[in-house]
C-alpha cells in the first residue's frame, strides 16, 4: 500500500521597515479603521490615479510656465514624429 500527503503552509514572512516619524504620521492619517498597515501600504501601492484626479491641476500656471509646457510638449511631439520614420 502507497500512500502521499502533500501539505502546504503558506506563512507570510514579516519585515521591519524603518520609516522616519514624518512619514509614519502621514500613513497613519490615511489608515482606514480596520486596515493594518499592510493593507494600507498594498492599496497605496495598487492605487492607480483617475483622470478627474488630474482636472484644474494647472490653474495656477503663470502664462510663461503654460508656454514653456506648450514648446515641451510641441518639442517632444516633433521627436517622436522623427523617431517613428
Amino acid at each position: 500500500m502507497y500512500m502521499h500527503i502533500h501539505m502546504y503552509i503558506d506563512t507570510m514572512a514579516s519585515r521591519t521597515l524603518m520609516i522616519r516619524e514624518d512619514i509614519y504620521l502621514e500613513l497613519k492619517r490615511q489608515k482606514q479603521p480596520g486596515e493594518s498597515f499592510s493593507q494600507l501600504i498594498e492599496r497605496l501601492l495598487d492605487h492607480k490615479p483617475k483622470p478627474t484626479e488630474f482636472f484644474g491641476i494647472w490653474d495656477d500656471l503663470t502664462p510663461t510656465e503654460e508656454r514653456d509646457i506648450i514648446d515641451a510638449r510641441s518639442e517632444l511631439r516633433q521627436m517622436w514624429s522623427l523617431r517613428e520614420r
